[in-house]
């Protein structure tokens, strides 16, 4: 099996259950890892994985278009449309972290981890 991975995707968002988190906004941290089949790779050809740009957008179009309340649910969203993407793919790991959560506490990071597969 290989992973494709995206890793520390910066996005700005309005996502959270805080009046200031729906106006003000805040950065939101995304690590995706696809898993996909091992026998996919049957020669050195973009159209035999995923590509990682087109995934990219993805997450960028969903990030943007709708606001949610929890990071469950969009971290849900987001890997059912990944894991749809293409046939090659067998699991889905969302990762979505909160950097400046607005939290009175000294952390680096609030956030879900969400894992679909096939």
């Amino acid at each position: 099996m290989f992973k494709i991975l995206i890793k520390n995707l910066n996005l700005f968002g309005y996502h959270g259950v805080r009046k200031e988190e729906k106006i003000n906004g805040q950065n939101f941290l995304f690590n995706i890892t696809i898993y996909i089949k091992k026998d996919s790779l049957a020669d050195d050809d973009i159209k035999n994985t995923v590509n990682y740009s087109d995934v990219i957008k993805l997450v960028k179009k969903i990030n943007s278009k709708k606001r949610f309340n929890l990071l469950e649910t969009l971290s849900k969203k987001m890997a059912a449309k990944i894991l749809n993407m293409s046939q090659l793919i067998e699991k889905v790991n969302v990762r979505i972290e909160k950097t400046s959560p607005p939290i009175d506490e000294n952390l680096q990071s609030v956030g879900v981890e969400c894992t679909l597969e096939k």
